[in-house]
């Protein structure tokens, strides 16, 4: 099992812009638990900025809270992104798959915002058809969509885009391509029996 030094290790060092490969749970939440650092320091810009409105040096903090936060969720944002999308590989599904699933959503949203834009325009009440919550709650039930998929087991064995990150003899193994195994064949087939029988030994 992944530990959380680990998981911030690989993600920051050996796989920091890497997207080819998978990524074991463990991995993948571990870093998403060390993201959730920037959190706090957003808490309490919030909170010094609320509680002390009209204090320079509170809202001098504020803003450094902010910053620190802000700053943080930059820097972790391509490694996160990454693990992202090796962890989508470890279930099979490519960065693209979680794409349509953003566009399906998109639409569905739209339409229905569409028709109750239409509904209350014949009823007559006052609605106006909002097109950035349309895109605000498409990206938060796609980014919710992608952590459902997170919590559940990858592919057992290798897949298409590379071995099991759970299975370390799976890592070690490099198989030969076929024609090289028919090779090999032919030429022991070729060979006397002899030389067949020292083989086999």
């Amino acid at each position: 099992m992944m530990s959380f030094s680990d998981a911030v290790k690989i993600c920051f060092t050996k796989k920091f812009v890497k997207t080819s490969g998978r990524a074991s749970r463990a991995e993948f939440w571990w870093f998403y638990l060390f993201r959730g650092i920037q959190l706090p320091w957003y808490v309490l810009g919030f909170l010094i900025a609320v509680t002390n409105p009209h204090n320079d040096i509170a809202n001098i903090f504020g803003n450094i809270f902010f910053g620190v936060g802000i700053i943080f969720s930059l820097i972790t944002c391509i490694p996160y992104t990454c693990v992202f999308i090796r962890r989508l590989h470890d279930k099979g599904h490519s960065a693209l798959w979680l794409l349509r699933w953003l566009l399906r959503i998109f639409l569905i949203t739209l339409l229905l915002e569409g028709l109750g834009f239409v509904f209350s325009s014949q009823t007559g009440f006052t609605n106006s058809f909002d097109f950035d919550y349309v895109c605000k709650l498409t990206f938060g039930l796609s980014y919710f969509v992608g952590l459902i998929v997170n919590i559940f087991k990858g592919n057992k064995g290798p897949n298409q885009y590379g071995p099991d990150p759970l299975d370390p003899q799976s890592q070690k193994i490099n198989p030969q391509p076929i024609t090289e195994g028919i090779t090999k064949v032919t030429i022991i087939e070729d060979k006397q029996t002899e030389e067949i029988i020292d083989v086999e030994l």
